[in-house]
């Protein structure tokens, strides 16, 4: 999952990266800027970039909840 306030450069080196390992990888572009994704993810005045999630189960959990998110619906 990527923050949408990156440098070009920085998506460049994403894009290699899934041309690399496609399609084992997948990449998400989200709506939030750096400093919104890092306090969801790590709380007040932390910035995130990039996450990556490798474990099958998390992706799924993470997937889903993005989903829910998007719906509406409850998790």
């Amino acid at each position: 999952m990527l923050a949408d306030d990156g440098a070009e450069r920085f998506y460049r080196n994403v894009e290699a990266l899934l041309r690399e390992h496609a399609p084992r990888v997948l990449a998400l572009r989200l709506s939030a800027d750096e400093r919104a994704l890092g306090q969801l993810l790590f709380g007040p005045d932390r910035v995130a970039r990039l996450l990556m999630v490798e474990h099958k189960d998390a992706v799924s959990q993470v997937l889903l909840a993005l989903a829910a998110q998007w719906s509406g619906t409850p998790e």
